[in-house]
């Protein structure tokens, strides 16, 4: 394992994703979803895997990306914002 790996495990040990805020990523326009730290499935009809992707973006930026470009094959980086956009935003709550 990396150092930044190390690190990373060390820093979040113990803490779980308390809130999840996803705007303009992909498929989703805008999502939140509160009190997460219970949730082990994500059920719908649309959106749960922009969701995962932007949380593993948020924690990984290069890898996140660089998977999310890879997975979908993606050409242009438009497609990665909700309606082309350009704009996106995910934020994460830690307990």
């Amino acid at each position: 394992m990396s150092a930044e790996g190390r690190a990373w495990r060390f820093f979040m040990k113990g803490k779980l994703i308390r809130k999840v805020e996803v705007e303009g990523f992909r498929g989703v326009k805008s999502a939140t979803l509160a009190d997460t730290a219970g949730i082990n499935i994500l059920v719908g009809k649309s959106g749960k895997s922009s969701i995962l992707e932007a949380i593993y973006v948020a924690l990984f930026p290069a890898q996140g990306l660089r998977y999310v470009v890879e997975r979908h094959r993606l050409i242009d980086v438009g497609a990665l914002f909700y309606n082309r956009s350009g704009m996106a935003r995910i934020r994460l709550a830690f307990s």
